[in-house]
């Protein structure tokens, strides 16, 4: 076994064991007892011990000298493609509310299958839910078979980075442009102001109403006002004149 395998090996043993993996491992013990492996007294120690084990690495402690096939880990890690990790924030990072929902999730699940009692599960439960750091989340699960993952900081694309640049590079130039015209445009004329005093007053003088030219362009302004010269009775003056 390689030194990384032992590493793993080591990591795994201190994970909490479920309900199935007692039972994995008392089903070898079984196979072993009926294949003359065990004697009947060591073969009920060992099962006892297996129903009240916490870890895996206690299970697979119980099993390790029998000539049954592995039922814990069997992942050859080492054969497997490895793949570029994500970038994980570091511990300190502050915490999501999403992040503490699946800490729980995860607590849930591992009270449900047996990794946790009761009472444990409660205790994890509310630190989880008071955790304020990824740190404070992950060491709460450290021991759990499914540990949600740690979220990890997002990857942007070479390609969408150039693209970025080119956008910004672009919106940058337009700006100028338009800065540039605008100061191309000539400035807005300032409004004149008009001197009144200096020009001659337009005297229209008003025709007297008792004399000819003054009863025409009463006869002319009445007929626009009123359509026609019809009425009944008009007195004249020199300034006014009413008509009825």
């Amino acid at each position: 076994m390689t030194g990384s395998g032992q590493r793993g090996a080591a990591v795994d043993s201190a994970l909490r064991a479920r309900d199935i993996d007692r039972a994995q491992a008392s089903t070898v013990l079984d196979a072993a007892y009926a294949e003359g492996q065990l004697g009947a007294q060591e073969y009920h120690d060992r099962v006892s011990k297996a129903n009240g084990s916490r870890t895996l690495g206690e299970l697979a402690r119980l099993v390790a000298d029998l000539q049954s096939p592995a039922v814990f880990g069997g992942d050859t890690a080492a054969e497997r493609p490895r793949r570029r990790a994500p970038e994980r924030y570091p511990a300190d990072t502050r915490a999501r509310s999403a992040d503490r929902a699946e800490t729980v999730d995860a607590l849930d699940t591992a009270h449900a299958d047996g990794q946790l009692d009761a009472d444990e599960h409660a205790a994890l439960v509310e630190l989880a839910t008071e955790a304020r750091t990824l740190g404070d989340l992950s060491t709460l699960v450290a021991d759990l078979q499914q540990r949600p993952s740690a979220p990890s900081k997002p990857r942007i694309h070479p390609d969408r980075t150039r693209l970025v640049v080119i956008a910004l590079a672009i919106a940058t130039a337009i700006a100028g442009f338009v800065w540039t015209v605008r100061d191309d445009e000539p400035a807005p004329a300032a409004s004149a102001t008009v001197d009144y005093d200096a020009a001659s007053p337009l005297v229209i003088p008003t025709p007297m109403l008792n004399t000819l030219a003054g009863f025409l362009q009463f006869r002319d302004d009445y007929r626009a006002g009123f359509g026609d010269t019809l009425v009944d009775e008009a007195v004249m003056h020199d300034e006014h004149a009413s008509a009825v």
